[in-house]
């Protein structure tokens, strides 16, 4: 039966012990977080609703929140909570809205274990996130989740933190980051601009020329005889 919460609407998933998964939170125990969460997933997949998807994630997230659990790099604890019901309540599958749950879940099961380190201020999360970044830039499929994973911080306080204290966005600091490694490649090699295109995450060569362009200000070709003509000068 689906009811109303402060989370939202919530309902009780048969055969899922949400207390069980509240424990293992707890106890930093991010595998047994993991396999719980696979166990939901399969359990939710037998209803195939979205509504009743979104509806027992919003009662997962009320019980977590009423048992105390707590987020790093978030001050306004009931807020990151209510914050990660809202992204649920907006996504437009059912898969989608697990994905909200189990990313929330598995930051909340970062506490107590040994490997993941202890941020005392925003930047640190900022340093994670742009160290990952700049190793995975390669990539054509990277996203804000997968980077905001990395850094053990949830999507929203990621956007949060780069608009706040880099005053940008996940795709302009992408973008920007991809642009200054063609940029290098450019002067330091020979590769054409398939080559660096692809090894900078774009798929298309000339949508890669025209971002450059926007970027710089001139073609990746005229970017290299610029320098090229400066080198020559020294």
């Amino acid at each position: 039966m689906i009811k109303r919460t402060g989370f939202g609407w919530s309902v009780d998933v048969p055969g899922f012990d949400v207390e069980s998964l509240a424990v293992a939170i707890d106890r930093g125990d991010v595998d047994r977080v993991s396999a719980l969460l696979d166990d939901l997933s399969k359990a939710l997949e037998g209803e195939g609703s979205r509504l009743y998807t979104i509806a027992a994630v919003s009662g997962i997230l009320a019980h977590l929140y009423r048992r105390g659990g707590r987020v790093q790099g978030e001050r306004r604890q009931e807020e990151a909570f209510l914050n990660a019901a809202r992204d649920a309540c907006r996504c437009s599958d059912r898969q989608a809205a697990f994905g909200v749950l189990k990313q929330f879940c598995l930051r909340l099961g970062t506490v107590g274990r040994r490997d993941v380190p202890r941020y005392s201020d925003r930047q640190g999360y900022l340093r994670r996130a742009l160290e990952y970044m700049r190793r995975a830039y390669s990539d054509p499929g990277l996203k804000l989740e997968e980077v905001a994973q990395y850094a053990y911080i949830s999507a929203s306080y990621l956007a949060r933190l780069l608009r706040q204290e880099m005053d940008t966005t996940f795709s302009a600091l992408l973008t920007r980051i991809r642009m200054e490694a063609a940029a290098r490649m450019l002067e330091e090699n020979d590769l054409q601009n398939y080559e660096i295109a692809a090894r900078c995450g774009f798929a298309n060569a000339t949508y890669f020329s025209k971002v450059f362009r926007k970027h710089f200000g001139v073609a990746p070709s005229e970017y290299r005889k610029q320098r090229e003509a400066k080198l020559g000068e020294t």
